[in-house]
Formats: structure tokens, C-alpha cells, sequence
């Protein structure tokens, strides 16, 4: 694979490449975090034994389906890194997470506490393109907050970055700024689109209907009235998803979950998400 970027971009991926730091790259849609996090994985694995990456883009998620969280620690640069299967998972239950912030924190949260079980490899974060307005802003600064990010790497077209930026620079945290050129691919919504139609349809096939006593259970839902479709996560004791289920509804007091899961003997809370997924195409309702 070849790595066109500008010289600052790679200068500070050396500088990255000799430290054991925990990165957190920022910026809006299309900016490159994605392309720039695996060319920092691939050079931080030559030199480390263990390097974590961190998905905490739940719209255009590289690792497991959207509408989660995801970790990997990775031993080796793998060719394709969308198949590399989530050591840990977080439900969210949104292709977007505004209105999901408690939910983004707690997940990043959650994966903080595992990456200090482990002694602290490096790690890198790529996140969202959600950075308009306060919640763009809050977002941003609440997810520095809980990952204590040794370097915040901005990528950013113009100045779009810049309240972000004092945010983070006011925080206390070191924070680097790299332009965006014509180098970086430029989606369309429709491109998005598709992607997380065919990210759904790929996990759903060979999906069986489970029916479920709540008795012993946890539940949770986002919404009043849960519709058939509705996305489903399937949670350990300590919240980490097993994996995603659509709401095919109830029928004499057992819930009808579908969903590609075999093992079910960890599971303690069954938690119903926003998003509302046809099964057969991957397409959101």
C-alpha cells in the first residue's frame, strides 16, 4: 500500500512510531483519520509488540458493524484492516452519536479501564466527524477527557478545527495540526450509506430468531415503542457487546431477538438502540 501524504504527516508518525503513546485523531467527515490511523498502526507495529486500535466512529466503523464501539489489539499490520474481528465491543445503537453521548463515553470509558488491565500498549483512537457546533465540542472534549490521549492529532481543510482545537489546548493536552489536501478521497452521503447497508447485510447472514425470558435479565430500551427491526445489543455483565440482534417482538411472554450470535451463556442484559434494520438488505428504516 502506498502512503501519499505531505512530510509533516509523516514526520509526526515517526515521532509517534518511537513512543508509547495513547493517540486520539480528530476531524470532520472525510478528512483522513481512518487512512491516517492505519498508516500510524502499520509503522507503530514494526517497532512494538502490541498496538491498540480504537473505532469509535459508530457511522462508518472500520472494525465490527456500525452503530458500535470497537477495540483490537493488533500483533501485526493485517492487509485489510476491516477484517480484523473486535476484541471488545460497546453498543450504542445509532449510526450517530448525538443524542448518544453517554453511551460514546462510557464505551471509550470502558475501554481505557481494559487498556490498563493490560500494562497500557500504544493506542489509537480514530472518532467521529461529528465537530459543528457545542455538541461537536463537547463531544470531542469529554472523549480527551476520559482516553487522556498523550498526542490529539486535528486534521482539518481550513480553520474548521479551531474552537476544538483551544478546547483541547485549554484542557491541557498536547494538540498537532495537519492539513488536509487533495490527497484524502471525499465521500458522498449516499457513499455512507452504502457502506453501513453492507456492513449490516455481511453480520446478519445465517441470523436465526432466539426467543428470550426476560426473567433474570437486564432491559433497556431507547424508545417508548419498539418497533419490529429495531437494533438490539446483546451485553455482558460488565456492558462489552457480545452482539447485535434486531426486535422481532414478543410472543407469549419470551421476546423474539434475530441475530447471528450462537453463545448465549454470558448474557445478562439485552438493550434496544434507535436504528431500525431490515435484516435481509442491510438497509436502515
Amino acid at each position: 500500500m502506498e502512503w501519499e501524504f505531505p512530510p509533516a504527516w509523516k514526520k509526526l508518525a515517526e515521532e509517534i512510531s518511537s513512543q508509547d503513546w495513547r493517540i486520539m485523531l480528530v476531524g470532520g467527515v472525510d478528512c483522513g483519520k481512518t487512512t491516517y490511523a492505519r498508516y500510524i498502526l502499520k509503522i507503530l507495529i514494526e517497532k512494538k509488540e502490541e498496538v491498540a486500535y480504537i473505532n469509535a466512529d459508530v457511522g462508518q466503523a472500520i472494525l465490527g458493524p456500525p452503530a458500535t464501539l470497537s477495540m483490537s489489539f493488533l500483533k501485526r499490520f493485517p492487509s485489510q484492516l476491516e477484517t480484523v474481528l473486535p476484541d471488545y465491543q460497546w453498543f450504542i445503537g445509532s449510526n450517530s452519536p448525538s443524542g448518544f453521548f453517554s453511551e460514546v463515553i462510557l464505551g471509550v470509558h470502558s475501554f481505557v479501564q481494559v487498556l490498563e488491565e493490560k500494562g497500557n500498549p500504544p493506542a489509537v483512537m480514530d472518532t467521529s466527524g461529528l465537530i459543528k457546533g457545542e455538541e461537536g465540542k463537547r463531544l470531542k472534549y469529554m472523549k480527551s477527557l476520559v482516553f487522556q490521549p498523550d498526542l490529539v492529532v486535528i486534521l482539518e481543510r481550513e480553520d474548521e478545527m479551531e474552537e476544538i482545537h483551544s478546547l483541547l489546548l485549554s484542557g491541557g493536552f498536547r494538540v498537532e495540526k495537519l492539513k488536509v489536501g487533495d490527497f484524502v478521497k471525499v465521500k458522498t452521503r449516499q457513499d455512507r450509506i452504502n457502506f453501513r447497508k453492507e456492513k449490516f447485510k455481511r453480520y446478519f447472514e445465517g441470523g436465526e430468531v432466539k426467543e428470550f425470558s426476560l426473567k433474570g435479565l437486564g432491559f433497556v430500551s431507547h424508545t417508548k415503542v419498539i418497533q419490529r427491526g429495531q437494533l438490539v445489543g446483546l451485553l455482558e455483565e460488565k456492558g462489552f457487546l457480545l452482539g447485535l440482534g434486531l426486535w422481532m417482538g414478543v410472543e407469549k411472554g419470551k421476546v423474539k431477538i434475530f441475530t447471528p450470535l450462537k453463545n448465549f451463556d454470558d448474557l445478562k442484559i439485552i438493550w434496544v438502540g434507535r436504528l431500525i434494520i431490515d435484516p435481509e438488505t442491510g438497509e436502515e428504516k
